[in-house]
């Protein structure tokens, strides 16, 4: 999914770890300049999905994570 389309989409907030490190996977703007609407804060991939099942929100993984 790129960056654009991304940014029409609401995601969850992790916050386990330094800022810098989420805004790697999940910048807050994307190459155009449009902002990418961070949502509720999980804790982990678990509490992510319910969120993400029942409000219409995507969540980011790194590509290792479908291995």
């Amino acid at each position: 999914m790129s960056l654009e389309v991304l940014s029409d989409f609401q995601h969850p907030h992790a916050d386990t770890g330094p800022d810098h490190c989420y805004d790697h996977y999940a910048p807050r703007l994307t190459r155009r300049g449009r902002a990418i609407e961070r949502g509720p804060v999980v804790r982990d991939a678990e509490e992510a999905m319910t969120p993400a099942s029942m409000d219409g929100l995507v969540v980011l993984f790194p590509a290792h994570v479908s291995r």
